[in-house]
């Protein structure tokens, strides 16, 4: 089932007061754990423990090129309200890459069938008895449907999450992403061996097979679509737990366009879909990453931790 949300109006909060309150709130344990894939990768992660009783866990899977610490803050809040809460780096990414970054052998479709699964398995292991809450930015959200075990997660969150196909993209945008991953990305990891994504303010650089099937699957409509004709769609039809799609008016990624073409391989999951304009909450802009950033208001922080505490 798909439906929108409409949330309640509510007073523009002063961003100073929400910044001030977070700063009062306990600091939760920081802890560094690894995670064990199936596959032998080990993963580095961090858990942010509360101090006080625990309500619940959540395990963030981040954008594409987007290291764990960049998650850090919102984490931190997760755990003050007490949640039991797991970042961790991709495969390739961070403190979970090889080096040479040309030696890695990471490929995007390895995030959802053995890193994400990984880490959840490890957060389940952790809170064996708390339901798990899941909140996937971006490519974490495309990921949901390839994670063999996300019958652990007890409601999900895409934030941000769309397909990434470039021609549903902000025009400009687009146009910019077309070049990018049709021609100039696709010469450069061949020549390197490394996408240097870092170079032109893409996030990190990446390993060679993950930015080949980011790159290639950028350029469909369908997406991954090879990917699922090699797996089998059923892991996204077995998906029936509640799914929040909260995406943002002025996000030139995952548009409205790729936000739905995304949620239409949800068939059986109970999908709420909300895109949000910027100045619902007195901002100016949110696009595809600002969510995270610590001067955002907490009411806009509120609206996924509400969704993953409903019964």
């Amino acid at each position: 089932m798909n439906r929108c949300l409409n949330l309640p109006a509510s007073p523009d909060l002063p961003l100073l007061h929400d910044a001030v309150e977070r700063r009062l709130l306990p600091s939760p344990l920081v802890e560094t754990h690894a995670v064990h894939c199936t596959d032998g990768r080990v993963l580095d992660a961090r858990v942010f423990r509360p101090l006080g009783s625990l309500h619940g866990a959540v395990l963030i899977g981040g954008a594409t090129g987007v290291p764990q610490r960049f998650y850090g803050p919102y984490a931190r809040w997760l755990a003050a309200q007490g949640l039991l809460t797991l970042t961790f780096d991709y495969r390739g990414i961070r403190g979970s890459r090889i080096t040479p970054l040309r030696d890695d052998p990471a490929r995007m479709r390895d995030w959802g069938s053995h890193d994400l699964p990984a880490a959840l398995d490890h957060l389940h292991q952790l809170a064996p008895t708390l339901p798990i809450g899941y909140i996937g930015h971006s490519v974490g959200g495309q990921m949901l449907g390839l994670m063999p075990n996300h019958a652990l997660i007890h409601r999900a969150v895409m934030l941000a999450s769309g397909f990434g196909y470039w021609g549903n993209m902000a025009p400009l945008y687009g146009t910019m992403v077309r070049a990018l991953v049709g021609g100039l990305g696709p010469m450069l990891y061949r020549r390197l061996g490394y996408a240097p994504n870092a170079r032109i303010g893409w996030g990190e650089d990446l390993p060679r097979g993950v930015a080949a099937d980011w790159f290639s699957w950028c350029q469909r409509p369908d997406y991954f679509a090879e990917l699922l004709r090699e797996q089998g769609r059923e892991r996204f039809d077995d998906v029936h737990q509640p799914i929040l799609s909260l995406g943002f008016r002025d996000d030139p990624i995952a548009t409205e366009r790729n936000i739905d073409a995304q949620l239409q391989l949800y068939t059986a999951a109970d999908v709420t879909r909300r895109i949000l304009h910027p100045r619902e909450v007195g901002l100016r802009r949110i696009g595809h990453l600002h969510f995270f950033s610590p001067q955002m208001p907490e009411r806009l922080w509120r609206l996924p931790l509400s969704f993953l505490l409903e019964s």
